[in-house]
């Protein structure tokens, strides 16, 4: 420079200029080492690059603020910089600035990049290079030229962001690959804890990945599409309520309603939507007939508070019309059909016939009759009593309406129900309205009935002596269980049109998850998971192939008789983890699948081998080779 400009008065150098720190032999911080290299070019361009780029851990200045500060004309700032610059990339002096920018590689890199130790290139590079001391910046001018070839070299180039932690670049870069295509190996959404063990992957790898990939993001957890519609994430809710709730355990479509919405106060969830969000991922849940729903590989751990990509978006439409309605001839809304009901049972419990025939009155043409069941497995205040009879949730805290509900058991069809279902294992609290008391009463009801084989397989299954009667009347009837009592006569053989058509292993794994949450499962439980309905099909024999199927997979106990309960086989954990994490995977379960041919394999293997109990094996044989 050919002019000399005064320096100005108030700029104090930010670093000791004269070495004295390092001639001491004390420690010397990379910048101090930058700030000295720079004073060593002269006071006007060191005082230039100070200003601009801010050392000492100043602010920066802008090129207006350092032409006034220095008394010279603005143009000559830049040139003063370039100078300054040149100067600096000078061998004598890139040395110490190469060791010092050497130094301070894990400093940058901690200053630019997040806690997920991710820079994403979306950000301002302005923005970035501001996070640095102005000392570093210069070191990186001198050398780079700009902030990204410095990233390129200490850092893992993806396509969305640099990465610097304790995963490679190269075990970066395959995790994108896999989580880029995991939509193409299993269904979504889907636990990360899931997703991590699928793909053999860290978790906290997995999620760095996910965060780098193109079309995926994290939901409360659970890996999904980046297009997550607030459908889906409904569905993700309902899942975590399982997880959270219920584990292995089973619920009913109205206790889903009514816990989610004390879960998940935010979100008003109706039955049409709880049911359609239960169903269209059958990954993740399982229907269980009559029974409920189960979910399908709740996660163990609660990583609700991981969240990275879209939120969930809504759907311009839900894109479903409520399937029970018929069109409206008018403007007017339909009634609403869980008030309806609830209108019917206001007086007292009711049987369905009762119940349909008065809904059918109260709904017009506005509903078909055969959603009943539906309805009434959709609120939590609908409780089912005993087979086919249903009461207000409240009537349970009342026990002379339960009392008063009693004779609606007295007929030849209830009285075969609790024969049959107890004898088949069900336990007494299978249903409020069972009880020792119901059971002495209908034992006396039954007597005056004109059905002998009823009469004498209700007395083999009663247990006079627990009555709360006088000892008196246990003691009679005891003995009339003594006399009539002593073989249970409503026992059938499965017939030979049970064994036409094998299961559907989607309807085993069903019953087997049912046989882990009650330690048994019976022909009856089987038949209310297969065909769910308002009233009791007995003698349904559609069970009997499930049952030797479960028996020859080991899942359960086999039985001296189909129709007796089959207790569940602790050992059966590992087969059935396998099955779910196969539906899990795929959202089906099939005989035509590889999973479905290992199990063939396994019931044959166990045929040869293990005692069936009733079962035949040729019986067995025949199912699989169907």
């Amino acid at each position: 420079m050919s002019a000399q400009w005064p320096k100005p008065a108030g700029i104090e150098p930010s670093l000791q200029a004269d070495g004295a720190a390092e001639e001491r032999g004390e420690p010397v911080s990379p910048l101090e080492r930058i700030g000295e290299t720079v004073r060593n070019l002269g006071e006007e361009e060191a005082q230039v690059l100070e200003l601009l780029y801010g050392f000492g851990g100043r602010p920066s200045s802008i090129p207006e603020e350092v032409s006034r500060v220095l008394g010279c004309p603005l143009e000559a700032v830049p040139e003063m910089e370039t100078a300054a610059i040149r100067k600096l990339r000078h061998p004598r002096t890139l040395k110490s600035i190469v060791q010092a920018l050497d130094a301070s590689v894990d400093a940058i890199w901690r200053a630019l990049a997040g806690s997920d130790q991710l820079l994403f290139k979306s950000e301002l590079q302005a923005s970035i290079e501001e996070r640095l001391p102005g000392e570093l910046r210069v070191a990186i001018q001198v050398r780079h030229g700009n902030i990204q070839p410095w990233l390129g070299e200490h850092t893992c180039d993806t396509s969305k962001a640099w990465y610097r932690g304790d995963y490679s670049c190269e075990e970066i870069l395959n995790a994108i690959a896999r989580v880029e295509g995991i939509h193409h190996e299993i269904s979504l959404p889907a636990p990360l804890q899931f997703v991590s063990r699928f793909l053999e992957m860290d978790l906290p790898l997995l999620i760095l990945a996910v965060k780098l990939a193109d079309f995926s993001s994290i939901y409360k957890g659970y890996l999904s599409k980046s297009s997550l519609g607030i459908r889906f994430a409904r569905v993700i809710d309902i899942h975590r309520l399982f997880a959270s709730h219920y584990r292995e355990d089973f619920a009913t479509l109205g206790q889903v309603i009514e816990d989610y919405r004390l879960f998940c106060p935010q979100d008003r969830l109706d039955p049409e939507s709880a049911e359609t969000a239960l169903s269209i991922k059958p990954h993740l849940f399982i229907s269980l007939g009559d029974m409920g729903w189960s979910a399908v590989g709740p996660p163990t751990e609660d990583l609700s508070y991981l969240n990275c990509g879209a939120p969930p978006t809504p759907p311009e439409s839900d894109g479903r019309i409520l399937r029970h309605l018929k069109p409206p001839d008018s403007e007017s809304p339909p009634p609403d059909p869980l008030d309806l009901i609830r209108q019917i049972l206001a007086g007292g419990p009711c049987h369905v016939s009762e119940i349909s025939r008065s809904f059918a009155e109260k709904a017009s043409d506005a509903y078909a009759i055969k959603t009943l069941h539906d309805f009434l497995y959709a609120s939590w205040d609908f409780v089912r009593i005993a087979p086919e009879i249903y009461a207000l949730r409240e009537h349970l805290n009342d026990p002379a309406i339960l009392g008063n509900a009693v004779p609606l058991l007295f007929t030849i069809h209830q009285c075969r129900v609790y024969t049959v279902s107890r004898h088949a294992g069900e336990p007494l609290e299978t249903y409020p309205l069972w009880s020792l008391v119901t059971e002495e009463r209908l034992c006396g009801w039954i007597e005056g009935q004109k059905a002998r084989k009823l009469f004498a397989s209700l007395l083999s299954i009663a247990e006079p002596q627990s009555w709360d009667a006088p000892q008196a009347t246990r003691d009679l009837w005891t003995f009339k269980r003594q006399c009539l009592g002593q073989h249970y006569r409503l026992a059938l053989e499965p017939s030979k049109k049970a064994w036409q058509q094998r299961p559907r292993l989607q309807e085993l794994f069903a019953a087997a998850v049912c046989a882990r949450r009650l330690r048994y499962i019976n022909w009856l439980r089987i038949n209310h998971i297969v065909r769910p309905q308002l009233y009791e099909q007995l003698y349904d024999q559609d069970a009997a192939p499930i049952l030797a199927l479960l028996a020859g997979m080991k899942v359960v106990e086999p039985a001296d008789h189909w129709q007796k309960a089959h207790a569940y086989r602790p050992d059966a954990e590992p087969l059935l983890e396998m099955l779910s994490q196969e539906l899990q995977k795929t959202g089906s379960l099939r005989w035509e699948d590889e999973i479905g041919g290992e199990l063939m394999e396994r019931i044959e293997g166990n045929c040869q081998e293990a005692n069936l109990g009733w079962v035949h094996r040729e019986q067995v044989m025949k199912l699989l080779k169907k």
